[in-house]
């Protein structure tokens, strides 16, 4: 899935809520996915590992740009070029993810996260919202 979403980034693009519950550790392609989610709902166990500057250097360089407008240069670049960890906890410091629970609550959190939009904010204003975040970035 992960192959799929970056070859065809539509999903950073599509103008509805995606939540992403992060239930493991994300390498690789999980790690660019949480990257594109709008929100993102992650458990205390996992880990966040962007591959670095010694081993990632393909076709899907272009997503690591994301990373300095989700977390700013100089913790991307910390992040980025030894190809760092971050424990759950850390990711959440750093504004990857959104919330940090224990493993049993985390699909029943992700719910609550897509309820806290649905009931609060039209679909044309969460477009909208969404378009002008995207823009400013």
């Amino acid at each position: 899935m992960a192959r799929d979403v970056l070859e065809n980034p539509h999903l950073s693009e599509i103008q509805k809520l995606v939540i992403a519950a992060v239930g493991g550790s994300c390498v690789g392609g999980g790690n660019e996915l949480v990257l594109v989610c709008d929100l993102v709902c992650d458990i205390k166990i996992c880990e966040i590992l962007t591959a670095g500057s010694d081993s990632w250097v393909n076709r899907y360089w272009w997503r690591r740009t994301d990373m300095p407008i989700a977390i700013g240069e100089k913790r991307a670049k910390e992040l980025l070029l030894p190809a760092k960890f971050l424990t759950a906890d850390q990711a959440y410091e750093w504004g990857l993810v959104n919330r940090v629970v224990e493993d049993s609550k985390l699909e029943d959190e992700a719910g609550k996260m897509a309820l806290e939009v649905i009931e609060k904010s039209s679909p044309q204003a969460f477009r909208v919202i969404k378009l002008c975040i995207k823009l400013l970035g």
